[in-house]
């Protein structure tokens, strides 16, 4: 069986900067969300390949950023929409979740270019 991604592994580099990680953070939920959005995952996929408890973890405990809490707070409850709502109100619901942890994403990049 495959093993989750895991954040951790962001930070294996030596020297690696916490707005780097954020950064790279970003760029990868950005990815999810795509991933989601294109059907190549379903929501429990989502949850148990990257908006899981270990990641969750490494978020709370090195990023050191509201936004990424955030994100990965709205993340591992997008599967709960579908038991909690009729199937219509789920995904347009489903549909909000993934735009605004999209934006959410967005806001932890940086403006101008990276150098």
């Amino acid at each position: 069986m495959k093993k989750p991604s895991r954040l951790e592994d962001l930070d294996t580099e030596a020297g690696r900067t916490t707005d780097e990680l954020v950064r790279l953070f970003a760029i990868t939920v950005m990815g999810v969300v795509g991933a989601v959005e294109r059907g190549l995952w379903t929501a429990d996929d989502a949850v148990r390949e990257f908006f899981n408890a270990e990641n969750c973890f490494f978020v709370e405990n090195r990023l050191n950023s509201k936004i990424a809490s955030e994100i990965m707070k709205r993340g591992v409850q997008l599967p709960d929409l579908f038991d909690a709502l009729d199937p219509n109100s789920a995904r347009c619901e489903f549909e909000r979740e993934l735009k605004k942890i999209r934006v959410l994403s967005e806001c932890l990049l940086p403006s101008g270019p990276v150098a």
